[in-house]
Formats: structure tokens, sequence, C-alpha cells
């Protein structure tokens, strides 16, 4: 059975480190002391050591490391802990192992991929407005501030109103680097948050931030597994 590790807590670990992305690797048995361990596109990666892996088999003393944090139990432990707390498929009147097997689960699926992506669009969208209204607020204020200060301050002290005017410009061009790198970080973890959710629900695999919604339903079907959803 294939678990996916990532930030949350699994077992008696606590995978909260912000290297570790929600959805970070796939780790299944392969015989004996083996273990399958894939990465899910991870922001940083995956790691036996120093090496950097993307979709190998590990024996199952192997300690990973997933983004900079170390795993402190083997992979086998690891394993064990994540299965544990992984709810069983429920079953179905077909005798299949999940309601992904029918077709009223299929449309549900496809439903819930199309919801999925519009809320992130819209996120995306939103965020996009609003960063474009408050920056251009902030760039008006030297402007505003000026047009105030000719009407207020007498032309004798001209020279206090360069001293205000150049210090607003100061704080307008301080307050747009600072929003931009807020907007940054609040882009990234809504993107984070989307790869999380933006999977196939039969093989896990992530359906990629390139791919839309409109062109998976073309295709009709997981560019993974071939499972259709519509």
């Amino acid at each position: 059975m294939k678990v996916v590790l990532g930030r949350g807590q699994i077992g008696r670990l606590e995978l909260s480190h912000p290297s570790i992305s929600r959805r970070h690797c796939l780790v299944e048995p392969r015989g004996e002391h083996l273990f399958r361990v894939q990465d899910l596109q991870s922001t940083n990666g995956t790691y036996e050591g120093e090496r950097r892996i993307t979709d190998e088999v590990l024996r199952d003393d192997t300690l990973l490391i997933l983004g900079s944090y170390p795993l402190k139990l083997p992979l086998a432990e690891v394993y064990q802990m994540a299965i544990a707390q992984t709810p069983s498929p429920p079953p179905t009147s077909m005798g299949g192992t999940g309601a992904l097997n029918s077709p009223k689960s299929t449309h549900s699926t496809s439903s819930t991929l199309e919801h999925c992506y519009q809320e992130y669009q819209t996120k995306l969208l939103k965020g996009e407005q609003s960063k474009v209204v408050v920056v251009g607020s902030i760039r008006y204020l030297p402007t505003i501030a000026a047009a105030l200060l000719s009407l207020l301050i007498p032309r004798e002290y001209m020279y206090i109103s360069a001293i205000l005017i150049l210090c607003t410009l100061l704080l307008s061009v301080v307050l747009s680097a600072w929003l931009q790198r807020r907007y940054i970080a609040q882009l990234h973890s809504l993107r984070e948050e989307f790869r999380s959710r933006w999977i196939c629900p039969t093989c896990q695999k992530s359906l990629g931030l390139h791919n839309s919604w409109p062109v998976l339903r073309g295709q009709g079907k997981c560019p993974h597994c071939a499972t259709p959803w519509t």
C-alpha cells in the first residue's frame, strides 16, 4: 500500500518543518527490506544523505531527508507509522477497492478537480488585483503629499515641503518593496496548497501546475494512470 509523507503529524514524528511540502514524497514497499521512494515534485527535494532522489528503491533502514529536515527513524518505521493512520478505502457494491471505480464517483472526482482549479484561479486573480490596487495607491503618495504641502506650507518654508516629499517618496519605495515580498510569499503558499490538492485521486500523482482543468478535461483521463474522470 502506498503512503504519502508530507508536512504534518505522522505517528510520533512531527513533520512541521517549513522545508517540507504538504505532499512531499510517496513510499511503497517493494519486496523484502526494500521500499520505493518517489518525490512528488516537492519544493525542496527528497534526499538520501547528500544525494537528491526522484524515484528510487531504497533499503528499509535508510534515513531520508525531506527538504532540509532529516527523519530520525528508518524508512520502515516511518512507513509503518504512516500506514497506521491512513484510512482504508471504502468498499463498493461492485466489489472494488474504492469509490472511484463507479461512474458516480468518477463524476464527483471531476467536479472536485474543477472546483479546486477554479478556486485556485479565483484566489490568484484576487491576489493580483489587490496587489495592483495597493501598490498603485502607494506610488501616488508622493504626488498627493506634494499637493497637500503646497496648500498647507507657505512658500518661504518650501525646503520643509521638499524634505517631507522626499521622506514620503522613500516611504513609498519601502512599502512597495515590502508588499512585493509579501505577495510573493503568499503566492508561494497558495501554490503549495494547490499543489497538495491538485492530484489524481487514483494514482496520487501531481497533475502539474502547468496543466489547467480545461486541458485535463479535454484529455478525459489522468495523464499518469489513464483513469477517466468524465
